[in-house]
């Protein structure tokens, strides 16, 4: 998944149905999240996957305490809560 990097912004193509980019701009899909998911869940769903990662990676583990989510208004904590939940945290 291509996401940063400024693509759609700095650089041409944000649109595109295909882009020819450098590796290092690519990020690897959560393992079984497909393509078309990801899609559904759009940047937001995808922002939210992306932090329950970086908790999980972080070493936060369930019995830790309490996550905040802060801006509980918008579309990330709407995707934030289910998997945090999920994941024990």
């Amino acid at each position: 998944m291509l996401t940063g990097w400024g693509v759609g912004e700095n650089h041409w193509g944000g649109l595109g149905e295909q882009a020819r980019v450098s590796g290092e701009w690519l990020v690897p899909l959560p393992q079984g999240l497909c393509e078309r998911k990801a899609m559904i869940l759009g940047t937001a769903g995808f922002t939210a996957m992306l932090c329950v990662m970086a908790l999980e990676e972080g070493g936060v583990k369930p019995g830790d305490g309490d996550v905040l989510v802060t801006g509980a208004s918008g579309g990330v904590r709407e995707h934030s809560v289910g998997p945090t939940v999920r994941s024990g945290l």
